[in-house]
C-alpha cells in the first residue's frame, strides 16, 4: 500500500475511469468503466458498433441499456448478482474491508516488455484470478479471470 501512496492517498480517491479489452468466446470487446465510492459503477462495452451500457448505484437493481434497441431494462437475477458482486471499488490488495482474500505469489513475467509480478488471488474461497503488477510502480496493469461457462 505504501508503494502506491499510502492509506490516506487511497482513501482520498473517490472515483476512477478505466479502459481495457475483455475476451468473451474468442471475441475482443473494448470497454470503459467509471466507478465511484462506495459501490457506483457504469460500464460501456463496444462490439461491432453496438454498445452495451450497464450500471449499478448500490441500491437499485443493476440495469442494462442496449444501443441496438435503445431500451433500458433491469438485469436478470443471475446477471445482476454477478454484476453487483464485481462492484468493489478497491482492488483486493488494499483496503480489503470484510472480504476474505487469499494472495499467492505466482512468479515474475513480462507484459508488453515490462517486468511484472504475478499474483494469484482467491476471494471468498470461490473466485480465482491473476493480477499482474508493474515491478517498478506496483500498480496493477492487468487482471486475468476465467468465469465458469464463458470461454
Amino acid at each position: 500500500m505504501e508503494a502506491i501512496g499510502g492509506r490516506q492517498r487511497l482513501l482520498a480517491l473517490k472515483a476512477l475511469r478505466a479502459t481495457g479489452v475483455t475476451k468473451i468466446q474468442g471475441e475482443e470487446l473494448h470497454f470503459t468503466m467509471w466507478a465511484a465510492r462506495p459501490d457506483l459503477i457504469r460500464t460501456e462495452t463496444t462490439s461491432k458498433g453496438r454498445v452495451l451500457t450497464q450500471g449499478y448505484d448500490g441500491v437499485n437493481p443493476p440495469w442494462v441499456l442496449d444501443s441496438k434497441t435503445g431500451l433500458v431494462r433491469e438485469m436478470g437475477a443471475v446477471a445482476a448478482r454477478a454484476f453487483a458482486a464485481d462492484v468493489d471499488f478497491d482492488d483486493p490488495l488494499v483496503l480489503r474491508g470484510g472480504r476474505q482474500i487469499s494472495l499467492d505469489y505466482a512468479g515474475e513475467t513480462e507484459i508488453d516488455g515490462k517486468p511484472v509480478f504475478k499474483l494469484l488471488v482467491t476471494e471468498n474461497f470461490t473466485v480465482t484470478f491473476s493480477l499482474y503488477m508493474d515491478r517498478s510502480t506496483y500498480f496493477i496493469i492487468r487482471r486475468d479471470m476465467v468465469k465458469p461457462g464463458v470461454n
